[in-house]
């Protein structure tokens, strides 16, 4: 009867145990499942968010730049072109190799190809496909990747719609034919020339722009997703909890918007120098001037803004995938 007895109370411990094991399996399993969920919900308002930076710029300020450009008559925009010219002989900049195409329709197959072979030739590229060898399948995968990127960009000043600066080994200006189109970035964009081909600190940030705001951005999503504890966690005692990944956590927001300070501050430095050449060419035109001097400064506000929707977006991430996650902690802390 004891021995009985006793193998019966065994038999109930032991279904007791396989039951609080389960649940406590059940429980991490759903833990897990929620904590993917905030991690998806986290990286979609990231993006969310994020994606709002062109939206934001097409509506509050490629209109005033745009209104800014039309209000330019042909024979303004001429006076434009001709200074600019007198600014950039005035530079000396053409000693450093620096090359100007104006695009337009009959020449914008010659820029493509020419702008393609320089960048094939830059010591960039060189120094990625000399472990390949010429015209290996590695070299014709990067021809094939940027030269329809070059293409589009080509197409898009031959427009009139934009102008651009190409730095990395390319150290090329291209603006619309001479007298048309979107003449007003012209000096800024011979700011950006100054900065690479003059100035160390300028060249390394505008070569670093890109990097610092992939790595910058791609380290706080990464510890803001995938960190467990919360921003700004407390231990058992009460202290702040430390660490790269907890400290990157706590000032998402911060750090996602400072990677964008190596472009804001080349793009800031790239207007001032422009404005500043452009005072001294356009000295006989102070209205030209003024509107020049106002669309980059619009230019400019936008990378303010773009930093700060980067800042927020970063911030709001880690705040929804905590929540959805504390959401779940604290209702398995009231079951339990």
């Amino acid at each position: 009867m004891f021995y009985r007895a006793a193998r019966e109370n065994e038999s109930k411990i032991m279904k007791i145990n396989f039951c609080a094991q389960q649940h406590s399996t059940n429980q991490n399993t759903n833990l897990k499942k929620e904590k993917n969920k905030g991690i998806i919900a986290g990286y979609l308002v990231n993006r969310v968010i994020s994606n709002q930076v062109p939206v934001v710029s097409s509506l509050l300020f490629l209109p005033v730049m745009k209104k800014i450009s039309n209000s330019i008559t042909p024979k303004e925009a001429d006076i434009i072109s001709n200074a600019l010219e007198i600014a950039i002989e005035k530079s000396n900049i053409k000693q450093k190799g620096l090359n100007v195409f104006h695009v337009s329709e009959e020449n914008i197959n010659e820029v493509t190809q020419k702008c393609t072979e320089m960048f094939m030739n830059s010591k960039m590229t060189k120094f990625f496909t000399k472990f390949y060898g010429e015209d290996s399948a590695f070299e014709r995968c990067i021809r094939g990747s940027f030269k329809p990127r070059m293409e589009y960009y080509a197409k898009e000043v031959q427009n009139g719609k934009n102008a651009f600066f190409w730095a990395n080994g390319i150290n090329t200006i291209m603006l619309p034919q001479k007298g048309k189109g979107i003449q007003l970035a012209s000096f800024h964009e011979l700011g950006h020339a100054l900065n690479y081909n003059f100035e160390s600190a300028t060249k390394i940030l505008q070569s670093s722009r890109q990097f610092a705001y992939i790595f910058g951005t791609l380290a706080v999503l990464l510890s803001a997703l995938t960190l467990k504890d919360k921003a700004n966690a407390v231990d058992e005692n009460g202290n702040k909890k430390k660490g790269v990944r907890q400290f990157i956590k706590n000032h998402a927001g911060l750090i996602a918007a400072a990677s964008m300070l190596p472009t804001t501050i080349e793009e800031g430095v790239a207007t001032l120098k422009g404005d500043k050449l452009a005072k001294d060419a356009l000295k006989n035109s102070p209205s030209l001037l003024k509107k020049m001097r106002l669309s980059n400064a619009v230019g400019f506000l936008s990378y303010i803004i773009a930093m700060l929707i980067t800042g927020l977006a970063a911030h709001c991430t880690v705040k929804v995938k905590d929540k959805i996650q504390e959401n779940y902690e604290n209702k398995c802390k009231s079951i339990n």
